[in-house]
């Protein structure tokens, strides 16, 4: 699906009706596709790349993957388990009320884009 940059509705309706939200990516900055999911407290798959790193704790706010089969893997087995894509969903909104929320988002996205950063250089 291909929605305009000024999609914004759209995508709030497509997040806030989703079971689970996935975001792979190759490179990411921030992630902010990420950071609206997880606020909506939707259960989130998405790239181990970027400043999603610092969003997601692997198997504890969200699933982070490296491969097609992995993302496969695991949304199958958030669809089978829906307590624990619920609990995946209440942990990754508590961490982007704690660490990107206003003073401190500031902070994490100079911080996520630093990483970009060093990594494109490295």
């Amino acid at each position: 699906m291909f929605l305009p940059p000024n999609s914004d509705l759209e995508i709030n309706v497509l997040q806030r009706a989703s079971s689970v939200v996935m975001q792979k990516s190759l490179m990411e900055g921030f992630g902010l596709t990420v950071a609206e999911a997880l606020w909506k407290g939707k259960p989130v798959i998405a790239s181990a790349v970027g400043g999603i790193l610092l969003q997601i704790t692997h198997k504890y706010s969200g699933i982070l993957t490296r491969s097609i089969d992995g993302t496969a893997h695991y949304l199958k087995q958030l669809l089978n388990e829906p307590e624990y894509a619920k609990s995946l969903g209440a942990n990754g909104k508590e961490n982007i009320r704690n660490n990107f929320q206003p003073p401190g988002i500031s902070v994490n996205i100079c911080y996520s884009f630093f990483l970009f950063i060093m990594r494109e250089k490295s």
